[in-house]
């Protein structure tokens, strides 16, 4: 849960720029109930050491107002994330009740008929929000952080990169495709970089941008900078592992015979082998 909802309340609306005010502003104003204390003064770590108690606190929160919209998105979301699908719709229905054209609202409800399988409501959802607003990058983001945290890794680049096209000034496509690529493999660090790169430009405040340039600046370097890799790689017949360097002689025979080993059983276990 505390995974969860740190990524939901970090990525969502009220503190698209990650800045810790706006996290404990939006606790503070919606979610004190008795017992409950959330303080603007509070350091980042107290703020988490909360964050294991956030599902109850929402919930007590829509006892005191059921129609607050943030509230109940964020739910949704994490039902969406856990197959609770009947208690995910609820949630949507009952914020687009009080607001029938909220973007992330509407999002949701697009993703919900994806993971549904019904994908012909989600296009027109999508036409109803591009009647809306024509440059609704956040609209394909939100569906995409979704699809992602539901390790739909796969499916989520499509909306990251739609969220580009509609709107090629907006940071939030390239972080996400940044991110998504550079976790992908097969050389993908690359075009994951670049693709960051011009995510930090449009958004100095990104510090996960800023982490995952400076992870990718050890492990394939950057020679604009001069900065050699710290990490080499092998190749298996499925896999390709990543090492730091001064391990690497130690570590790589055991890990290339373990990850193959691994491999061949879970394909036997599942009846399954992945492509590629």
């Amino acid at each position: 849960m505390k995974r969860q909802f740190r990524f939901l309340v970090e990525q969502g609306r009220w503190t698209r720029w990650y800045t810790i005010d706006d996290d404990l502003s939006f606790l503070k104003d919606n979610l004190e109930v008795k017992g409950v204390e959330v303080s603007e003064e509070m350091t980042r770590e107290e703020f988490e050491a909360k964050l294991d108690d956030v599902e109850k606190l929402l919930t007590e929160a829509l006892s005191v107002n059921p129609n607050h919209i943030d509230s109940n998105l964020i739910l949704a979301a994490v039902d969406l994330e856990e197959d609770r699908y009947d208690e995910a719709r609820k949630r949507i229905d009952a914020a687009l009740a009080v607001n029938p054209n909220h973007l992330r609202g509407l999002a949701m409800l697009a993703f919900y008929y994806i993971d549904m399988a019904q994908p012909e409501k989600a296009e027109e959802i999508e036409k109803r929000v591009l009647a809306i607003n024509p440059t609704c990058a956040d609209f394909y983001c939100d569906i995409g952080e979704v699809m992602e945290n539901k390790r739909g890794f796969n499916l989520a680049p499509k909306y990251y990169q739609k969220a580009i096209d509609v709107d090629p000034q907006h940071w939030r496509g390239y972080y996400g495709l940044g991110m998504n690529t550079s976790r992908q493999g097969g050389h993908g660090e690359l075009r994951g970089k670049e693709l960051l790169e011009i995510a930090f430009k449009k958004n100095k405040f990104n510090v996960w941008a800023s982490n995952m340039l400076k992870s990718l600046d050890r492990i394939i370097g950057d020679k604009a900078q001069g900065v050699p890799p710290v990490y080499g790689e092998s190749r298996t017949k499925h896999f390709i592992i990543k090492y730091f360097d001064k391990e690497a002689e130690i570590v790589r025979p055991y890990l290339e015979d373990w990850a193959e080993a691994a491999y061949e059983s879970q394909v036997q276990k599942f009846g399954y082998e992945p492509e590629g």
